[in-house]
């Protein structure tokens, strides 16, 4: 208390003096990781937590307040999931609360060891880094479901969703540190960007779901695949450049259009997706460029400067992004960025394609950062949506996403340990529990079909 008042007079002349009262909002935030209440202003306490409730503190101190509430783990009672919070990468749209936060985790790592900070580091990756390593470890965790079930792809879905519902089930004890609180405080900062990004992407799912089955339009997708020449697969064969999209569209128009209109079951006329090519187009930019969600299985990335010119696209996928741009004029699906510590971003509502910004190309729009995560995890969704129905394979589609969501959950589970130790053993038994039901469910299917064929 006297170096915080020390310091305090230091920097300003208002007279203020520093009580234990003002001290309650960061005691009672170390108090969440400790256990304990801290109300006696005689009691000795451990010189990390002093320095901690110091820094937190001074991180506290005028406009910048509401750093407690920032700093909560999401959830849906009082403490709603966000992209929006970051670490790092492209921050325009919050730079204050970023630097401010980055520089309570310089303050709470002068007191953790150097080299046990980087495992630290190393063991909690930004979302960008995070999700295609759990994604690399689903593919291991699939290997036995896959291998034994390869010759029975009807079964695929129903021994997905049958994974995905179990592992949902499960979660793997998690441990909280009495001690070093400074450390415990700079491992759950740490997570909080991956806790946040879960939270909101199971909320983006749902506010992305389809409300009506579309029609797969084999027929008028195979009549103007002939057309189109000999050895056009409408469905795998990559020939349209996304810079080219516009151009394919003219000369095919009457056709797309009408394959558009089956597929969505809407009535759809040329103007309604000629003047909304600017949308089509930043749609498949943002689903071919972005690097850790696939336009589909197999697709490769390509760096930023060959995204508009190489020929990535199959007619699908075109016809898809079309879908989306005539389905989202009709419902008007309404999208807005959510900061924590702050009730809204702008005071209202903005439609998803409204926030594609038509009047700014697609790079001003990475470079300013105006394509809220939320809006383009809900495009991309409902893209990839069409897409599976266009093929035939919604069902595989939507199971793997909830086996997607029950991996995702489990894991943000996991990370909401705040010790190394307790977080790692969590998520090494939550993917060995999810390697065992992968082979446990792989049999179970099989068993069935056996039954079934000799029944």
């Amino acid at each position: 208390m006297l170096e915080l008042n020390r310091e305090h007079n230091e920097r300003s002349d208002d007279g203020k003096v520093i009580y234990l009262k003002s001290l309650h909002r960061s005691l009672s935030f170390v108090g969440q990781f400790t256990g304990r209440d801290y109300e006696d202003i005689n009691e000795r306490l451990p010189l990390s937590l002093l320095r901690t409730v110091k820094a937190l503190y001074q991180a506290s101190l005028g406009e910048r307040g509401h750093i407690f509430e920032y700093l909560k783990v999401p959830n849906d009672a009082d403490s709603a999931p966000t992209f929006e919070f970051r670490l790092s990468g492209n921050t325009i749209r919050n730079t204050a609360k970023t630097a401010l936060v980055l520089e309570l985790l310089g303050k709470l790592a002068l007191g953790i060891r150097p080299d046990r900070r980087s495992i630290i580091d190393r063991f909690i990756l930004r979302p960008a880094n995070l999700l295609p390593a759990i994604d690399s470890e689903n593919q291991e965790i699939l290997k036995p479901l896959k291998a034994r079930l390869a010759p029975y792809p009807a079964s695929w879905p129903y021994a997905y969703l049958q994974l995905a519902r179990q592992i949902e089930l499960y979660r793997p004890p998690t441990e909280n540190a009495l001690r070093p609180v400074h450390e415990a405080i700079y491992i759950r900062i740490l997570s909080l960007p991956f806790l946040h990004h879960v939270g909101e992407f199971k909320r983006t799912e749902t506010l992305a779901k389809l409300d009506f089955a579309p029609d797969r339009a084999e027929k008028e997708l195979g009549s103007m695949a002939a057309s189109l020449g000999p050895g056009i697969d409408p469905y795998r064969i990559q020939f349209i450049a996304i810079n080219d999209t516009r151009s394919f569209f003219d000369s095919w128009a009457t056709a797309l259009v009408k394959i558009t209109s089956v597929v969505t079951r809407l009535k759809i006329n040329r103007r309604d997706l000629e003047d909304k090519l600017d949308y089509v187009e930043k749609i498949l930019h943002l689903a071919v460029a972005d690097p850790y969600k696939p336009l589909r299985p197999g697709t490769n990335r390509l760096p930023p400067d060959q995204v508009v010119s190489e020929k990535v696209l199959s007619l699908a996928d075109f016809i898809a992004a079309l879908c989306v741009v005539a389905h989202q004029q009709k419902v008007k699906t309404q999208y807005e960025a959510k900061f924590q510590g702050k009730t809204s971003q702008t005071g209202k509502r903005a439609s998803l394609l409204g926030q594609l910004e038509q009047t700014l190309s697609i790079e001003d729009l990475y470079e300013e950062d105006y394509v809220p995560e939320g809006v383009h995890q809900i495009l991309l969704s409902r893209m990839n949506q069409f897409h599976a129905y266009i093929l035939g394979v919604e069902d595989l589609y939507y199971a793997k996403r909830a086996f997607t969501v029950s991996r995702l959950s489990g894991y943000a589970h996991c990370l909401e340990a705040t010790t190394l130790e307790g977080g790692q053993r969590s998520v090494n038994e939550f993917n060995d529990h999810c390697k065992n039901l992968s082979e446990e469910y792989s049999g179970r299917v099989l068993y069935g079909r056996s039954t079934m064929l000799h029944a």
